[in-house]
């Protein structure tokens, strides 16, 4: 299956964590260049990134994507790579991951004492 981030928005955002997340799980990212998106990758080989606006382009690029899985395969590798290398340390991924997990089971706990999916003992991943 070929996963594919879209992240069209056309708002300002400093840092764009939703591509930087998708790149480093190995599914290419495709955004509006906006704000600090584009900072997120490199273009036409970790991912692509079109004019704010520009609907004709970005289906331009997901139909490339989807009729080339050899290409997409090379991108989403390229992708993963360049995140762990240039964007996250993998003591930092691990880190980021163990504070998420903790934090999903937490909330878990708070939200649902009495379900057995959200128990401290529970063993759901």
């Amino acid at each position: 299956m070929q996963l594919i981030i879209l992240y069209p928005t056309l708002s300002f955002e400093p840092f764009g964590l939703v591509p930087v997340e998708a790149q480093a799980s190995g599914v290419p990212a495709l955004f509006y260049n906006a704000g600090g998106l584009p900072e997120t990758l490199i273009n036409n080989v970790t991912g692509f990134v079109v004019e704010a606006g520009d609907y004709r382009a970005l289906g331009m690029k997901i139909y490339e994507l989807v009729q080339n899985p050899a290409n997409h395969g090379q991108i989403a590798r390229q992708a993963r790579s360049s995140v762990l290398s240039e964007i996250l340390t993998r003591s930092e991924l691990t880190l980021f991951e163990e504070i998420t997990v903790d934090a999903i089971l937490k909330n878990r706990e708070i939200r649902n004492p009495r379900c057995s999916h959200c128990r401290p003992q529970c063993r759901i991943n």
